[in-house]
């Protein structure tokens, strides 16, 4: 019991075997609270729930096992929307330490589904770690941290969709490490700054860390929120005037360190239908009403728990710590942040803040108010061991938790006048009110304790176990599938069918097969379930005919379905999927003799739809050819035969007759470079979005590299930043020693 009790703030080496039981205590219960996942009995064993989990974050994760076990860096995945930035995709999180180390598991180890959900276990693992020593840093007792990293972890926003949005969860867990990195420099400026640098590099690079997990709208939360603490820090003189320079080390090391992902994902971005979202699109959040999932345990990412949100309050309203009342300020912004455009609140965020105006789903704001709340939670239970609350403190508690039987009182009764309906909204009343009144009591019980013996090594614990009894009870049954992880995985008889045909095609689908699968099975598909899509390809699959689309993207099969509802005593619901096959799909290349200048994209569109448009006779380019074709309409004469295709290398023989245009159906991108019997060559883009080389008559060998200018220049950015901090601490060392 004296474990969590001890006093005297930060972590030395003093007590350093507590705090290293404490970190174990916490790993230990981050385990068991993934126990489904984790037990090796097979027949109660689950998986996290399919969806974007599987459909995207492990699709990614077998691309890059894939590519990485082949040698090769990924940086082009020709499985998704007809061809894809993969590495430019923030969320592939390509550069990302964990991310790698489970990528090069599933490469050369054999690893499954099974070794990304160990990847999630292993950050909630991060989580608590991190909270736990910061919060130590800041509160005075070990009690007081522990229940700041219990609330943080396993409080409703953490284990609830982050879970299954894996690039969230991983960029969230960083915030905690940046913090403690600031408030260590900041303190070190108060007494020895000689350390200062070197704690507020050390945050900036976690900072980048947090970057590269791959969810820019949560690492710009992460970022904001930094800023904001290392200016509440700072803003008293005399260290007012350090600010530029603090601002400065901790902002070039997290650009530095990331900027081999940022580069290529702002190249990426400002080409995606991401650039076309409008206000609308942006301000979606919570309802006004759902303010009350603070307190009701309905499996809502704004529960934190029925304890910790008492102890937030008591700590708000006694605690005289200027830190308690920034993670007041911060949860109440981050609250009124995720209610969007439903509160006049969020619109002077994205009018003025750079960066809101690029992300959607305010509601992910709650993250912060979640690791606010979790902070005041520690600060309650200091305030709690040091007798500050006051005494009628109980009869507070006494009078919430009457309240509470009262609510579940009038519900039984509705309920029982209502026929006992199950489910009914009285029905969950009660189950709320009596789930309120159970915790509520049990924390009456431990104030009359506290009022009668005051503090107690004993009292501790039982208000752990009621916090841990609360927050698994609502959150660790969440994101559960009862399947085995290969089970959720496994490949359907339509895609067995096409993973048959050794030929080479395209796969559209109507909606009928899981996202991505042809991440997952290793088919090339004209759709995928990355949020970002390349605007000139977005209008080319919504705004062109399919059957013309169909040409243009060498597509062979077409998956559609057919549904039926029988509404009756015994309704019935199913759906069949039908495969179809195309009697003569087109070609992935083809040569054409002729081209129409159309510099404009909607004009573009509209000729790809008109039937008289003949994509195998003509092409549609942008400008004119430097050499302009001279010769004749038929491209029976010439032959184009692949000799490789991989992600990010093409290579074919084509032998044409007289001048014309080699088309690929492949999509145009910056970066793809082209040599045309070793010789540079021009890439243009054809009709709307494909890529097109134009050739003299004869015979040649095309090849097609990926190699974009980005990539180079931000691994070495990254590499230069990381030779830097190796520098700064080496000589930091040196000078102590």
């Amino acid at each position: 019991m004296a474990l969590l009790l001890p006093r005297r703030n930060p972590i030395c080496l003093k007590g350093w075997f507590r705090d290293l039981v404490a970190c174990l205590l916490l790993v230990a219960l981050v385990l068991l609270f993934h126990w489904r996942i984790l037990t090796p009995d097979l027949a109660v064993r689950g998986s996290l729930s399919p969806g974007d989990f599987t459909d995207q974050f492990y699709a990614f994760a077998r691309v890059e096992a894939e590519q990485l076990r082949q040698g090769q860096l990924p940086l082009w995945n020709p499985l998704t929307n007809s061809g894809h930035p993969f590495l430019a995709d923030v969320q592939a999180a390509v550069f990302y330490p964990p991310s790698v180390l489970t990528a090069l598991t599933m490469a050369f180890l054999g690893g499954s589904l099974f070794a990304l959900e160990i990847e999630v276990v292993a950050h909630y693992c991060l989580a608590a770690l991190f909270t736990y020593v910061f919060a130590r840093r800041l509160l005075r007792t070990r009690g007081a941290a522990f229940v700041a990293a219990c609330g943080f972890t396993f409080g409703g926003y953490l284990t609830g969709y982050p879970a299954l949005q894996f690039a969230i969860l991983k960029t969230d867990v960083w915030l905690p490490l940046i913090l403690l990195g600031l408030e260590v420099g900041a303190s070190c400026l108060e007494t020895e700054r000689r350390n200062a640098s070197l704690a507020f590099l050390g945050a900036g690079l976690a900072f980048g860390l947090a970057i590269l997990a791959g969810h820019p709208q949560s690492a710009m939360y992460v970022g904001y929120t930094s800023v904001a603490y290392l200016m509440f820090r700072l803003w008293l003189p005399p260290l007012r005037r350090r600010v530029p320079a603090v601002l400065a080390i901790f902002l070039l090391a997290a650009l530095g360190l990331s900027a081999a992902q940022w580069l290529p994902s702002v190249e990426f971005m400002r080409l995606s239908s991401r650039t076309g979202l409008g206000y609308a699109d942006l301000s979606n959040g919570y309802q006004l009403s759902d303010v009350f999932q603070l307190v009701l345990p309905s499996q809502s990412p704004l529960y934190v728990g029925i304890v910790p949100c008492l102890l937030a309050f008591l700590a708000l309203a006694q605690s005289r710590a200027r830190t308690a009342w920034f993670w007041g300020g911060l949860g109440l912004i981050a609250l009124l942040l995720a209610f969007g455009g439903n509160l006049f609140f969020y619109p002077l965020f994205y009018m003025l803040a750079p960066g809101f105006q690029l992300f959607r789903s305010q509601e992910r704001a709650v993250f912060l108010l979640s690791f606010s709340l979790a902070m005041l939670a520690g600060y309650g239970v200091d305030g709690w061991l040091s007798d500050s609350f006051p005494r009628r403190l109980p009869r507070l508690t006494v009078a919430l938790s009457l309240g509470a039987l009262g609510l579940a009182a009038m519900a039984y009764v509705g309920w029982l006048s209502g026929g006992e309906v199950i489910p009914s909204p009285t029905w969950w009343f009660l189950q709320q009110g009596s789930y309120l009144f159970l915790f509520l009591a049990g924390v009456s019980a431990l104030a009359f304790w506290w009022s009668r013996r005051g503090s107690h090594p004993g009292m501790v614990v039982a208000l752990l176990a009621l916090i841990l009894l609360d927050l698994f009870t609502a959150n660790a049954r969440r994101n559960l599938d009862h399947r085995l992880p290969e089970e959720l995985v496994r490949p359907s008889p339509v895609i067995e069918k096409m993973r048959a045909d050794v030929s080479q095609f395209r796969v559209s689908d109507e909606g009928q097969l899981v996202g991505n699968f042809g991440c997952l099975f290793d088919l090339e598909e004209t759709g995928g379930a990355s949020p970002l899509r390349l605007e000139r390809y977005r209008r080319l699959i919504e705004e062109v005919p399919k059957e013309f689309v169909w040409r243009l993207l060498n597509v062979k099969y077409v998956t559609t379905v057919d549904s039926a509802l029988q509404v009756s005593s015994e309704a019935v619901a199913y759906e069949t999927t039908h495969l179809h096959r195309l009697a003569e799909p087109w070609p992935r290349a083809w040569v054409v003799h002729q081209v129409e200048v159309i510099p404009d994209d909607d004009a573009t569109i509209a000729r790809l739809s008109d039937w008289r448009f003949s994509p195998a006779q003509a092409a549609i380019v942008p400008s004119p050819l430097e050499v302009p074709l001279v010769g004749g309409s038929s491209a029976a004469a010439s032959t184009v035969q692949w000799v490789r295709h991989e992600p990010s290398l093409l290579e074919l023989d084509v032998d044409l007759p007289e001048d014309g245009l080699l088309v690929l159906s492949e999509i145009y991108y910056p970066g793809w470079k082209t040599l045309v019997d070793d010789q540079p060559a021009l890439t243009l883009r054809a009709d709307l979005t494909l890529r097109a080389v134009p050739l003299p008559a004869g015979s040649h060998r095309v090849k097609m590299v990926y190699h974009p200018w980005t990539v180079a220049a931000g691994i070495a950015l990254s590499l230069l930043s990381l030779l830097g901090a190796v520098a700064v601490v080496a000589w930091a060392g040196r000078r102590r020693g």
